[in-house]
């Protein structure tokens, strides 16, 4: 009895970190079937298909067949080790939304059982970088951002002139 409540407990307290965010958040195993998911992501995946997201599920089965090939890669990528982040666009009734989406490797005893994903929606990020890049380069005031190690990431078009270099 102690253990079945200690195995409840720690399923309630998972579930509530899957659902405490607006982020969609879900797992695959090797064989990319799905192994746990939250709501967000069941809801968003209801654009794409009717059909309810079933643990055990093979996930790529969700999408439309347009995007099975981009997204295998990716899941493929993350099953060989790597933990990284893309950024992706696409139009929703009638609005681009932008959405970033982080893969993780699962480690099981040293070894990968799976990749782990969080997408969130990071559209106003967006609007308000463009905004802001728009706004650098009509300024006359030379603006840069520079990384680390000093090289220039952005320029505003007044400092690309002075210096005789794309801004881009």
């Amino acid at each position: 009895k102690v253990i079945q409540n200690l195995l409840q407990q720690n399923q309630a307290n998972i579930l509530a970190l899957l659902e405490n965010t607006d982020a969609m958040i879900y797992s695959l195993d090797i064989d990319m079937c799905v192994r746990a998911k939250n709501t967000a992501i069941e809801k968003f995946m209801a654009y794409f298909t009717d059909k309810p997201i079933r643990i055990g599920d093979l996930w790529l089965d969700y999408f439309p067949e347009g995007a099975r090939e981009r997204w295998m890669q990716r899941y493929l990528r993350a099953l060989e080790g790597e933990k990284y982040s893309v950024q992706d666009s696409l139009t929703l009734d009638g609005e681009v939304k932008s959405f970033t989406t982080s893969f993780n490797p699962i480690f099981i005893d040293g070894v990968i059982a799976g990749v782990s994903c969080i997408s969130e929606d990071v559209t106003e990020l967006v609007k308000v970088n463009q905004y802001m890049l728009s706004l650098m380069d009509t300024a006359y005031d030379h603006i840069f951002i520079k990384d680390p190690e000093r090289r220039y990431v952005i320029a505003s078009q007044s400092l690309a002139d002075l210096n005789g270099f794309a801004s881009d």
